[in-house]
């Protein structure tokens, strides 16, 4: 009686698992990064892609025990890490034969701040069935330091509280770039890792602090073109952000004025963006091409006596 028991639930485990492939097909999610290197702290923009091959609309909800979507990350040899922070999604119907895509930062949900290998997985809730995406793997880095400074924050309410600027530089497959940190020196809170775009690796980024303790960024993107950054204490960009370009008297430098504000001395401002002149290809009436000249009539009595002979 046991072995016919034990053979039946063998029967159910094989008749589960053959049908699984099918119900799971059903619903197909995947998850995109832009890149498989990311600096520790700088926003990880993960895509999740969803397909409905259900043949009919698939309803996306929250219940009481589940979320409709979520995201596991694990680190080295496999552990899962704990979430320190938490989302959430707006119901979603997509219907058949649809895909959707959701972007998701995972920077701010997880412990992402040492250096190694992870895997990330995207998961799909719906009607008391799991779907899974395949694990992505991708790699944080600490980045290298270059320059850093701790400033105090100014004001009575704030007394005693201070920010650090930390410039780091990244090393990516076709290029080099600059980052700036800013962090709580005292609780370890991270306020940003923004990235400011490619670096000269040639040429030092300048960081100057001003009197309001915001932290102005020059640096080197391309030969002869320059990027300057602001930022306030807690890491936001403080508009305009401005493009130079070196001339032939002067590269760009950062400069304290004598009434304290820091200024762009030499070169001159651009804008990147704007296209490129076109280029006016020459008429069928401009610059014609000149004529072969006549040929000398001594010349011509050469030849006739050459060609008699």
């Amino acid at each position: 009686m046991q072995s016919r028991n034990n053979a039946i639930l063998s029967l159910l485990a094989f008749l589960l698992l053959a049908a699984a492939p099918t119900a799971f097909a059903q619903v197909r999610v995947d998850v995109a990064l832009k890149r498989n290197v990311y600096l520790a702290y700088e926003p990880l923009i993960a895509t999740v892609i969803i397909t409905n091959n259900s043949g009919a609309e698939l309803h996306l909800a929250d219940d009481a025990r589940n979320k409709w979507f979520s995201v596991q990350v694990e680190g080295a040899g496999g552990h899962p890490l704990t979430p320190i922070g938490t989302y959430s999604n707006e119901p979603l119907t997509i219907q058949p034969g649809d895909t959707v895509r959701r972007p998701i930062n995972i920077t701010p949900l997880f412990p992402l701040g040492e250096h190694g290998n992870y895997r990330i997985t995207a998961v799909i809730y719906s009607d008391g069935r799991h779907y899974s995406s395949a694990p992505l793997g991708f790699q944080i880095s600490n980045g290298r330091k270059i320059w850093e400074e701790t400033v105090g924050i100014p004001g009575e309410a704030a007394k005693g509280q201070r920010r650090t600027y930390t410039l780091l530089t990244h090393h990516l497959p076709n290029s080099t770039m600059l980052y700036l940190r800013v962090r709580d020196p005292d609780t370890g809170a991270i306020y940003c890792t923004s990235q400011l775009g490619r670096i000269v690796l040639s040429d030092h980024p300048e960081a100057i602090v001003d009197t309001k303790n915001h932290v102005h960024i020059l640096h080197m993107i391309a030969p002869k073109q320059y990027l300057y950054s602001v930022f306030d204490l807690n890491g936001k960009l403080v508009p305009p952000q401005l493009a130079y370009q070196a001339t032939t008297k002067r590269n760009p430098v950062l400069t304290r004025l004598p009434d304290g504000r820091i200024a762009v001395i030499g070169g001159e401002a651009y804008d990147p963006n704007a296209p490129a002149p076109a280029t006016i290809l020459p008429g069928l009436g401009d610059s014609p091409v000149p004529l072969p000249a006549a040929t000398p009539e001594p010349t011509k009595k050469k030849l006739r006596t050459l060609l008699d002979r």
